[in-house]
């Protein structure tokens, strides 16, 4: 929106390949901002990808290959899902196609071929891998047109690494993302860092370079990468186990997903529900992979002039090995495995008896559709989330909230789904609600800053401006760069606590603050334990039994005259508070000031004349 808005050149280094977005901004400022009109673009787009797919065919096989291949890309499932998505694959496969057909047309024109996937790297990663893969296949094949390929392929990239540098002064060639991409592929917890969604996590993650005094959006990539090599070099056996698993994960026919999984999408369309599928096969994938296994073993073997393919092909394979594997980032393959697999059905067909042909079409069918799993019906809870964000963003809160609770309903854990009910239920001015929401969060994390921020609306929604004030020091505290909590921070400083009347809404707010200090300290988090304690003091300031327990804390803490202070505030709102007395005695007794033990065990004794503790030290 902001490219279509006039807004060009941008102000930051780019984070993502930019040629999608300013795709995407052409498109807008000639049609205006409508979904629709880009959607149905990009499926033309997909139907001149199988076009371009046939004329391949045709001229590296023959037409009857290229007619296969363009009926198996025009029915192929998730590439007309994908074709619909607001993604760059459409466009990315498109200019791989390109410059394969300019290429294969005319093998001497390299620089424009060159062009096209050079643009390819400005599109997505994979691009550059492909330029890369195309730079050796001319350097073993075409040595003398190496150097005019590489101009080619630089021409765009060099365009956009000088942007890079007039802009943000500094040495950035296409995108900073890859380093986070980079080590979301290749590291310890792999399943939890590909499933991580755009929101406060991944926010997390992004941020963590910042937060780490890396400024430079260059140096905040090398920190991922340099996190990920020091994975792979300290544990090389789980790397290689991580790399077999990645293997298995691309080869396999299932459909994994990134943000949200395709086959729920099957229940809304009929062509989708006959064009992908898993029963006994993972269909599409798992049928087309042994049939272009057995194309690729012919063409090799017959000698055929497909080096370039397999190359792109590699290249391709090599990036998600490289990265994480997903279901979008496997499709640049499928014209290509289109193109193979009608050239490996027609050599089943010539040659059934051809025992090769069979074992390795086999041994491709069982390793494509081996453990392949069910076919989810349900959105997860990320579609769900999703919606809830845009509706949240439009305003329209009670659909919001019923796709957050939704989301929630599904995954429990998804914190950025609570956080931004809570939001919700700040702006329908029902903060206990708000409240109920954000401790879930900070039983998980009591530094989630975002959290903090929403907790001290609540409380300033409540009129209680000290504890918000306390939320606002704490989320700041937590992450400096969250600047919604420094202003909020900046506007109740300059606010005067008035004083609150207890109403069921506080007396509820009591309880709930009770019961995540009782969590806290029975799963040994004494600090966050000892901060929703000092909260409630802010409620119940004489309450001795807050006194107490926040003694103990500072004890645990080792903070023993802290400790001694608040027992004795217990003790002063209630002489003969029986815990207070005892944790106190026992304080002194491990300090060596037995007689001050003593007199306390006395005061015990006075109240309860039984009790063991105090009868073991007095008598």
């Amino acid at each position: 929106m902001a490219i279509a808005s006039g807004n060009i050149i941008g102000d930051k280094i780019f984070w993502q390949p930019p040629l999608y977005p300013y795709f995407m901004g052409l498109v807008y400022t000639v049609f205006g901002h409508s979904y629709i009109i880009l959607r149905i673009i990009q499926i033309m787009i997909g139907s001149l990808s199988c076009i371009l797919v046939f004329e391949i065919g045709r001229k590296i096989f023959d037409q009857k290959i290229g007619l296969i291949a363009f009926l198996i890309l025009s029915f192929y499932g998730p590439l007309i899902h994908f074709d619909t998505e607001l993604l760059p694959s459409n466009l990315l496969i498109f200019l791989m196609l390109v410059a394969l057909y300019l290429f294969i047309r005319r093998p001497e024109g390299v620089l424009l071929s060159g062009v096209i996937i050079g643009l390819s790297a400005i599109t997505h990663g994979i691009g550059l891998i492909l330029a890369l893969g195309y730079l050796f296949w001319m350097l073993c094949r075409m040595k003398n047109n190496f150097f005019i390929a590489l101009l080619g392929i630089l021409i765009p990239i060099g365009v956009v690494a000088a942007r890079n540098i007039a802009i943000g002064h500094d040495l950035v060639l296409i995108s900073y993302n890859g380093g986070v991409n980079f080590f979301i592929g290749n590291n310890p917890d792999y399943e939890f860092t590909t499933n991580v969604r755009p929101g406060i996590e991944w926010q997390k993650l992004v941020d963590e370079p910042v937060r780490m005094g890396f400024r430079k959006p260059s140096a905040q990539a090398r920190y991922y990468y340099s996190k990920a090599f020091r994975y792979m070099t300290q544990k090389p056996l789980q790397f290689v186990f991580l790399v077999i698993r990645k293997f298995g994960l691309f080869l396999n026919g299932n459909e994994i997903m990134r943000n949200q999984s395709i086959y729920p999408f099957r229940n809304y369309s009929i062509l989708l529900s006959i064009l992908l599928f898993k029963y006994l096969i993972a269909f599409p994938f798992g049928l087309l992979l042994p049939f272009a296994g057995v194309g690729i073993y012919v063409a090799v073997k017959e000698k055929r002039k497909v080096s370039i393919l397999l190359v792109f092909l590699v290249a391709i394979f090599a990036t998600s090995i490289l990265f994480f594997v997903v279901s979008r980032y496997r499709l640049p393959a499928i014209p290509i495995l289109a193109i193979f697999g009608s050239y490996g059905f027609l050599a089943i067909l010539k040659q059934r008896k051809g025992i090769l042909l069979w074992i390795v079409f086999g041994l491709l069918l069982l390793a494509s559709n081996i453990s392949i799993g069910g076919m989810s019906s349900v959105f997860n809870p990320g579609a769900y989330y999703n919606l809830a964000a845009i509706e949240h963003r439009e305003g329209q809160l009670k659909e919001a909230e019923e796709h957050y609770l939704r989301a929630i309903g599904l995954n429990p854990d998804l914190l950025d789904a609570r956080n931004n009910l809570a939001a919700i239920y700040n702006q329908m001015s029902r903060p206990l609600a708000a409240v109920g929401q954000l401790i879930e969060i900070l039983k998980n994390d009591p530094s989630h800053s975002a959290a903090l921020n929403n907790l001290g609306n609540a409380y300033r929604i409540m009129g209680l401006f000290d504890l918000a004030r306390r939320k606002y020091e704490m989320a700041v505290l937590s992450d400096s760069a969250n600047r919604e909590a420094r202003s909020n921070l900046i506007i109740i400083s300059k606010v005067a606590q008035k004083g609150y009347k207890e109403t069921p809404l506080i007396d509820s707010l009591i309880s709930m603050l009770k019961d995540l200090a009782s969590y806290y300290a029975n799963n040994q988090m004494t600090g966050s334990a000892l901060a929703t304690t000092v909260d409630l003091l802010t409620l119940m300031p004489r309450d001795p039994f807050l006194h107490n327990n926040l003694g103990i804390l500072y004890y645990q803490l080792g903070k023993v005259d802290k400790a001694r202070a608040e027992l004795r505030l217990a003790l002063r709102f209630e002489p003969e508070y029986i815990p207070a007395l005892l944790n106190l005695a026992r304080i002194e007794l491990k300090s060596g000031n037995r007689n001050k033990a003593r007199s306390l065990y006395q005061r015990v004794l006075a109240t309860d004349p039984d009790n063991e503790e105090a009868k073991k030290v007095v008598y």
